[in-house]
């Protein structure tokens, strides 16, 4: 049995997409608010969701929406200027 080795193979396919990243670092800032830990108590006690959490969480996200959209995501996008302060 030969092998032969296939010139470009899996190096010239992008590692991971740029959506992707940018929903992970959005999904990092809602984690850093505590909202799972609001939305688990809200789900087992049916207490509201404190309404700044829920504000800020709505707003990372529409930002990840907005940032995933564009043509070239900038290549920067974790910087805090592009996400909203709590």
């Amino acid at each position: 049995m030969n092998f032969r080795i296939i010139q470009g193979g899996l190096e010239s396919r992008p590692q991971r997409s740029p959506s992707r990243t940018i929903e992970d670092e959005a999904r990092r800032r809602i984690a850093s608010l505590g909202y799972d830990a609001y939305r688990i108590r809200k789900l087992a006690t049916d207490e509201p969701i404190p309404k700044a959490i829920d504000r800020v969480r709505m707003q990372i996200e529409f930002v990840a929406q907005t940032l995933s959209a564009l043509a070239a995501p900038p290549e920067d996008f974790t910087d805090d200027a592009y996400w909203p302060h709590p």
